[in-house]
């Protein structure tokens, strides 16, 4: 019993440390992150699992510490082969999609993710797709990933980063309005606002108030163009 009340005690701390270094990244307080993140991956492989290294190395790689996102890749890999299964396979697929995201080899990224997605699709999943289609300009696709992604609201809030849901329906808005579907990129933007409404005033908000704002200049010069 003492062993299992200290497992569990540890799943809690590595659970608390990622929730914290995902808020500190969101706010961009990027040192606090990777303080998080430094002393997660102090606790042993056991203690870790799957989806604790996928994640933790998915945060460094978008802080931009690719090698540290590198070295907990080396440590997932022999996890997910110790026992097979689709679960941790698709870890690892996700992870080595971060990593080639964050060094701009966008076409390997999305070919491994659309792998990874044959065998157990997953909202991590679309929602590097997504990020992936943004840098490269595609919006129709970025679009679908997105709304895939709000559609998976129930995974995120059980198993996800909750922040996740309403920042899928911000580039939603954000791929709307690069196509030029101005009154809708306004819906989603203006549901995005309403879901942010008692969250802390981040910059994510700040972007999003000024890109919003924009739209009315960008519909104007529209009609004025027609």
């Amino acid at each position: 019993i003492g062993r299992d009340l200290r497992a569990e005690g540890e799943s809690f701390e590595i659970r608390s440390r990622l929730l914290r270094a995902r808020v500190a990244r969101l706010r961009g307080e990027e040192q606090t992150a990777r303080a998080e993140l430094e002393r997660l991956l102090t606790y042993s492989d056991d203690a870790l699992k799957a989806e604790s290294l996928r994640d933790a190395g998915g945060l460094w790689a978008e802080i931009g510490e690719v090698d540290r996102a590198r070295q907990v890749l080396t440590r997932l890999r022999p996890l997910a082969s110790s026992r097979p299964e689709p679960f941790r396979d698709s870890c690892v697929r996700i992870l080595e999609a971060e990593v080639a995201l964050a060094e701009g080899r966008m076409s390997e990224a999305a070919a491994i993710l659309a792998d990874a997605a044959l065998h157990r699709p997953r909202y991590q999943i679309d929602w590097g797709l997504g990020r992936v289609h943004v840098a490269q300009g595609e919006w129709a696709l970025a679009a679908g990933a997105f709304e895939r992604v709000l559609e998976a609201r129930g995974e995120i809030l059980r198993d996800g980063f909750p922040a996740h849901w309403p920042l899928a329906r911000l580039e939603l808005a954000r791929a709307r309005r690069a196509q030029g579907e101005l009154e809708d990129a306004r819906a989603h933007y203006s549901t995005f606002f309403s879901l942010w409404s008692d969250a802390d005033p981040l910059l994510v908000h700040a972007e999003a108030f000024r890109e919003w704002r924009d739209l009315g200049t960008e519909g104007r010069a529209s009609e004025l163009s027609q």
